[in-house]
């Protein structure tokens, strides 16, 4: 314990580096709130630790704050890639298979056949969700990435919702520092600091509770949203004239981006709200990898998210032992369901249980309740779900009763009494197969990583989206998939591998009724 003189310099020296952390935050606003934020130099390069890093290492350019220009770029900087993002280059984006997500505009009246609704502002039909902690080095790509998407998709149209908590590096001051940015362009920016720390006990619940604040925004303002039940796409009778009418009619329902701290590039993003239309999907996924050795450039790469995803067939990814923790069979990909073989080979998305996998889309009114179910449930009817497999892509438990996934709609969550123990997506996509949901995909030319590096070297190894493009111009990647129901078991890892067996995908059958 220090006393006197010893405490006294002690706390100096805490007051001079929250002096200097919070002038730092002050001048990451003040300059963004009094420029373009365009072709402006690096302004800092700072480390706020007592003990500086020596020039050589990597932790310096970690702290490096980068212009607003590098975080939000102008929009001749969007169609060709930024030059200050240098740490993984993106191509620009492919508006003659992207466009079609911006023309989308979705009125308050989407279903019935009045035009009197010129005077209503279009509904929301994109939120996009972030938690991220930690992650300033990637910031300038991440960031870049997201608000290229939104400016491709339409400002008005979206909502961007980020939640950082714990963070230990810069990731705060310059989330907050962009607010003025994200404001001058119209878009809806929600930034919330949390101190919910998964680092200790009750991780699960805790993350599932970090993904629902992140979502708040779209959960408080639902009438803001493309909020409406989807359903096969409809053509209307060659006599209607009104085309306005005749694209509304066709249009479906909104969609929740939620990402990861991931390296993205523009098209990883709009090829999953792509292909969540292109293939009537309830959610896409990518895919996420690890290295695992190697050098920087030509990295072994072993796919990341292994715990929460599951094939079709209910199995994982690759086959996970206890006394294998080396991951020695992560070459054998995707082995235990033919079709699923076959697609992933050719680079077309395919049908799991689960996946997150670092990105995803799904459709957003799975997080509010059935109509018709919510009114029956109101009305104190006992409504019937049709048992497994009653309709494509699954739906219903078999236990002839719907509460909470139905009545209220799909929240994170951590697993419950008598189910297996996983992580808050797994939870998530289980319950979408209950809600009826369970047209869920991976789409293979959609991959990630976690580091500016590695970032670069998956894409180099993996290839880009666009490079997958080319094999469906040729006819090799058509994404039609079949839909099936549910498998019967899901293989459980648990914690720490051990102790895996198969369940019921739809285990306990009590959850269905609670």
């Amino acid at each position: 314990m220090l006393t006197g003189a010893g405490a006294a310099s002690t706390l100096s020296g805490r007051a001079v580096r929250l002096f200097a952390f919070c002038t730092i935050a002050a001048l990451l606003i003040y300059v963004a709130s009094t420029t373009v934020g365009r072709d402006i130099q690096p302004f800092l390069n700072l480390d706020l630790t007592s003990n500086p890093p020596s020039p050589t290492t990597t932790s310096e350019q970690d702290q490096i704050v980068l212009p607003p220009s590098s975080y939000f770029p102008s929009e001749a900087e969007s169609e060709a890639e930024s030059e200050a993002v240098e740490q993984m280059f993106c191509p620009p984006i492919n508006s003659t298979r992207y466009g079609y997500l911006r023309d989308q505009q979705i009125t308050n009246d989407n279903d019935n056949d009045n035009d009197n609704d010129s005077d209503k502002p279009p509904k929301k039909k994109y939120f996009i969700a972030l938690n991220l902690r930690t992650v300033h080095p990637i910031l300038p790509r991440l960031l870049s990435t997201i608000t290229t998407v939104i400016r491709h998709l339409g400002p008005s149209s979206c909502t961007l919702s980020i939640v950082e908590g714990n963070s230990d590096d810069l990731t705060f001051p310059v989330l907050s520092a962009l607010t003025p940015f994200l404001e001058n362009e119209g878009i809806e920016y929600h930034l919330v600091r949390s101190d919910i720390d998964p680092s200790g006990s009750n991780r699960i619940g805790k993350l599932a509770e970090l993904r629902n604040l992140a979502l708040e925004p779209l959960l408080r303002s639902p009438d803001s949203y493309a909020i409406y039940p989807e359903t096969e796409t409809y053509s209307p009778p060659a006599s209607q004239k009104n085309e306005r009418r005749r694209r509304r009619r066709q249009r479906r329902g909104g969609t929740v981006l939620f990402v990861n701290d991931i390296l993205p590039c523009p098209s990883d993003l709009l090829e999953l709200l792509h292909q969540r239309l292109a293939l009537n999907a309830d959610m896409t996924c990518g895919m996420d990898w690890r290295t695992t050795g190697g050098p920087p450039s030509e990295p072994g790469l072993a796919f990341y998210d292994v715990w929460v995803a599951r094939q079709i067939s209910g199995d994982t990814f690759f086959d996970l032992k206890p006394d294998d923790p080396q991951w020695r069979r992560q070459n054998d990909l995707l082995l235990s369901h033919a079709k699923t073989t076959e697609r992933y080979a050719g680079g077309k998305p395919f049908q799991v249980f689960s996946c997150w996998n670092g990105g995803v889309a799904f459709r957003m009114d799975a997080l509010f309740p059935s109509p018709s179910l919510s009114a029956a449930v109101a009305s104190g009817e006992e409504v019937t779900s049709g048992g497994r497999g009653s309709s494509v892509g699954g739906g219903g438990g078999g236990s002839g009763k719907i509460g909470k996934i139905e009545s209220e709609g799909l929240r994170f969550r951590p697993s419950g009494p008598g189910e297996c123990f996983s992580g808050e997506p797994q939870m998530f996509c289980k319950d979408l197969w209950l809600r009826g949901m369970g047209k869920i995909a991976v789409v293979p030319s959609v991959n990630f990583e976690y580091t500016n590096e590695k970032g670069k070297a998956v894409k180099e190894i993996k290839g880009y989206v666009e490079d997958w493009l080319r094999l469906e111009e040729l006819g090799q990647g058509s994404p039609t998939i079949d839909w099936l129901p549910p498998p019967k078991t899901v293989r459980c890892l648990g914690i720490g591998w051990r102790n895996q067996d198969w369940r019921p995908w739809d285990e306990p059958q009590e959850l269905l009724a609670k």
